[in-house]
């Protein structure tokens, strides 16, 4: 089951939930908040752990969903 890493907005800011040590991040734009994302997205699947990233749109609605594989995972 891969770590889902949520990227959704909260009042001016933008909120990544999800990352390993439990705790909110918290972003001035959507865009600075992906880039969070990915790089949590990254780090994990290096330790060999799939992630999902979640991006939901302004108004709270899943926006994109991306699977992030494990290097095993990967085609080759």
């Amino acid at each position: 089951m891969p770590h889902v890493i949520s990227v959704r907005p909260e009042g001016v800011a933008w909120i990544v939930e999800g990352a390993p040590t439990s705790e909110q991040l918290k972003f001035p734009s959507g865009g600075a908040a992906e880039v969070a994302a990915k790089a949590i997205a990254e780090r994990l699947t290096e330790e060999g752990r799939p992630a999902e990233i979640r991006i939901h749109l302004k108004d709270g609605r899943l926006g994109a969903k991306f699977y992030c594989p494990t290097r095993e995972l990967e085609w080759a």
